[in-house]
């Protein structure tokens, strides 16, 4: 799904509420090839933020 939002998490947290979504499941992953592993800042503040649960498979 393709959601139009500056905010990502906001995107995210208004699509779900709005379709009635159950579960938001998110496989977090590097979006570089060539660089080290991130520390997952959009994932924890999704976790952290969100409006329903969140399912993080790795």
């Amino acid at each position: 799904m393709f959601i139009k939002n500056n905010d990502v998490i906001d995107g995210i947290n208004t699509y779900a509420i709005k379709n009635d979504i159950d579960v938001v499941a998110i496989l977090p992953r590097n979006q570089t090839m060539r660089s080290e592993p991130t520390e997952g800042e959009l994932t924890q503040m999704l976790i952290l933020n969100s409006k329903v649960p969140i399912l993080v498979l790795e």
